[in-house]
């Protein structure tokens, strides 16, 4: 499997603020939206490129105060406005007014080869978590998780390994790990991130369908997995 080298100082970035009641993909809530997405460039602002390519134009935005930057993950609150407008053969726009926009987490999976020494692994951290849900969109492998904490200023860190000496071209096996930096396990919290395995998609074979199973170190001293099946269109 072809493999990109990361540097780990680079990859173990921090858990952001999440929003709470947003869900995966595409969900109707009645008169509004909400997607995953990443915003991209605009004039004078900024559109969205959701994660199934489709872009959203701004025409109203209700938080002109939002900082963004393009290329930045986010799950996008909206209603649509207007009709679809074809752009080409693959690509649509719709105009939308944008009542709220979330930051998610993003990062670069790691490799296995690359965390090998006990000073990398203990790093990544072996703390327990529970995976809640898990996909792929886009270029990303989602997933949305239960940690427990304390403290509201340690920030803890959540990392995906692909493991290179398991993984073959038919089934790719990744691990979801936790670092809680030394914090007390006492509430439990919601977390979404979205780890770019564009590297892992970019060599699959289009048409065929690739088992990824991920396991995580479980909340009860356990280890579920899950798998997850994807087709590179």
């Amino acid at each position: 499997m072809k493999r990109t080298f990361i540097r780990l100082a680079a990859a173990i970035l921090l858990v952001l603020p999440f929003a709470a009641g947003c869900e995966k993909d595409d969900h109707n809530r009645g008169n509004f939206l909400i997607s995953y997405g990443e915003i991209a460039d605009g004039s004078p602002g900024y559109s969205i490129r959701l994660d199934n390519g489709a872009i959203l134009e701004i025409v109203e935005n209700r938080i002109p105060y939002a900082s963004v930057k393009v290329g930045q993950r986010v799950i996008a609150d909206y209603k649509i406005t207007g009709g679809r407008i074809q752009l080409n053969d693959s690509t649509s726009k719709y105009p939308i007014v944008l009542n709220d926009l979330f930051s998610v987490l993003s990062k670069p999976a790691l490799y296995s080869t690359d965390v090998n020494t006990p000073a990398q692994q203990d790093s990544i951290g072996n703390d327990r978590s529970e995976v809640v849900d898990a996909w792929i969109s886009s270029k990303y492998f989602n997933i949305n998780f239960n940690i427990f904490r304390n403290l509201p200023n340690i920030t803890h860190m959540v990392n995906l390994v692909v493991d290179e000496q398991n993984s073959t071209s038919d089934k790719i096996y990744l691990k979801f790990r936790h670092n809680a930096k030394g914090d007390a396990q006492i509430y439990r919290t919601f977390g979404r991130v979205s780890f770019d395995i564009s590297p892992i998609l970019s060599t699959l074979e289009r048409g065929k369908q690739v088992k990824f199973i991920l396991s995580w170190d479980g909340l009860h001293n356990n280890t579920p997995t899950r798998e997850i099946r994807f087709t590179r269109k």
